[in-house]
This record gives structure tokens, C-alpha cells and sequence, in this order.
């Protein structure tokens, strides 16, 4: 089973106005170069579409403890 062009990491922070999420990502290089280097210790789990959600979970939990300041997760 291949992830769905949906599945992304996206950074969830605090409620903002009117009870809305923001569900954007704030990047930065360091976060960019890790995620990047763990892109590539999951070439198992990549279908044909992209990596499947098992390793989009495992990558998020992986930035999240690496970025303590960020909550990543997989939608």
C-alpha cells in the first residue's frame, strides 16, 4: 500500500483565530537536511506513488524528536 498525495508531514502549533489550526510547516535548513537524510533510510517503504504512511509516521516521530520545539504529524 503507497501513500496518497495527501499523506504529508505537517507542523500542528497552538489554535490560532477563530479555533483554526495552522498546519503549515516551518522549515528551516537544519530540519530540511535531517528530513532529507531520513528520506533516505526508508527506501523499503517507498511505493510507487511515494513512501507509504508506516514511514511518514516513523519520519515524523523522528523530527519530532529531534525538533522538540515542533509537533509534527501525518495527516
Amino acid at each position: 500500500m503507497s501513500s496518497s498525495p495527501t499523506a504529508a508531514v505537517a507542523y500542528d502549533s497552538k489554535l490560532g483565530k477563530k479555533g483554526m489550526k495552522d498546519t503549515r510547516a516551518q522549515w528551516s535548513k537544519a530540519r530540511t537536511s535531517f528530513l532529507a537524510s531520513i528520506l533516505k533510510e526508508f527506501p523499503r517503504y517507498r511505493g510507487q506513488n511515494g513512501w507509504e504512511k508506516e514511514a511518514w509516521n516513523a519520519m515524523a516521530q523522528r523530527m519530532n524528536e529531534k525538533f522538540v520545539s515542533s509537533k509534527f504529524i501525518v495527516s
